[in-house]
């Protein structure tokens, strides 16, 4: 991979963290406990319960999703084997890494992985 492809992914990965640390800043006030209130129903508690709960979904997921960026941009700085495909070895396709910068497999090993589970 050339210095000015790895550049282009550094800055990628780097735009999807600061868009995921926003994502996760609005999330936060949807984490905390419900208070009891007396003047909402029991159908309306469970609708905010529900809401809570994808929202600490969208929360774990982000924070996921933030691990494997700071991993890549960790990989793209350190790793000389970066933009290889675990699986195969071969070199993952720029295009893939532009829109999902923490990929770890080719197209085709992705897909075969996702397959067999």
């Amino acid at each position: 991979m050339k210095e000015e492809e790895k550049e282009d992914i550094r800055g990628k990965i780097l735009d999807n963290i600061a868009q995921i640390e926003d994502e996760l800043e609005a999330i936060k006030p949807k984490l905390y406990p419900l208070k009891k209130d007396c003047s909402i129903d029991k159908v309306e508690h469970k609708a905010l319960k529900l809401e809570q709960n994808i929202a600490i979904q969208r929360f774990e997921e982000a924070k996921k999703r933030k691990n494997r960026l700071l991993f890549a941009l960790h990989e793209i700085d350190n790793n000389q084997n970066f933009g290889l495909c675990k699986e195969c070895e071969e070199e993952i396709l720029i295009d893939r890494l532009k829109i999902v910068p923490e990929s770890i497999y080719c197209v085709e090993c992705q897909n075969e992985l996702q397959k067999n589970r």
